[in-house]
């Protein structure tokens, strides 16, 4: 895993979309490399970038959280590293100074260990140095662990992120929202964007891409959703952290 200091400086996912536009022909190269290795269920690419900080001794974790009757949800957020329990890598960078892949986000769920594959891992890293992307992208694995889309939004009072199928979360098209992807795939006939987020002025992170509004990235607070349904997820997820 990355320092502490290190992680808390990674940019926010508008940042990271702004650095990311002169690098796509590296972005699409990295796709080209998983897919010649046919792994693209394995790893995607990923957008390097953060939703909060964390506190010394703490690493953000994914956790997949059944609520009865109504979703699967998912949970971001930091947890002591001695009380994660077991957890595997679900996002890495390259550590420059190693030339290795190094988780920054894990998950409870599923991750991978992307040392299993060194080849890969060689071809990727010659890769993303000689075009100076590694700041930019990097890996994400089992990119295609969510069956649907899914809709992602913060509660910033406990530096966390929720995930839901979107059809919970209904898009508003008129609401000046711009496209950012956040995590792609490999594959013909062109890189396909998976498991993103959404900034819109309700702060709802839509899954598959990320929209951002002129309004920018803004807080939700702790009540009026969209339904019984979403608000019955919050009540579940707040109680099990």
């Amino acid at each position: 895993m990355i320092p502490t200091t290190r992680y808390n400086s990674l940019p926010n996912v508008q940042e990271a979309h702004e650095l990311s536009l002169d690098f796509i022909p590296a972005r699409n190269q990295l796709l080209s490399i998983i897919d010649r290795f046919g792994l693209n269920n394995e790893f995607g690419v990923r957008l390097i970038h953060k939703h909060f900080d964390l506190m010394d001794g703490e690493v953000m974790v994914f956790r997949h959280v059944m609520v009865k009757d109504v979703c699967e949800a998912v949970v971001m957020g930091p947890l002591p590293i001695g009380e994660a329990g077991v957890i595997e890598g679900k996002n890495f960078l390259i550590d420059i100074n190693s030339r290795a892949l190094v988780p920054y986000e894990f998950t409870t769920n599923g991750g991978c260990d992307p040392s299993k594959y060194p080849d890969l891992v060689h071809a990727l890293l010659e890769a993303d140095v000689e075009s100076d992307a590694l700041h930019v992208f990097g890996l994400i694995a089992k990119p295609k662990q969510l069956t649907e889309a899914y809709t992602e939004f913060e509660l910033p009072a406990l530096k966390s992120t929720i995930m839901v199928p979107a059809r919970m979360i209904p898009v508003d098209v008129n609401d000046g929202e711009v496209e950012i992807s956040t995590n792609w795939i490999g594959g013909d006939p062109k890189p396909e964007p998976v498991d993103g987020c959404t900034i819109t002025r309700s702060n709802k992170h839509h899954g598959l891409n990320c929209r951002a509004t002129r309004n920018s990235h803004q807080s939700r607070p702790l009540g009026g959703f969209e339904s019984p349904e979403l608000e019955a997820v919050v009540k579940h997820v707040i109680a099990v952290m």
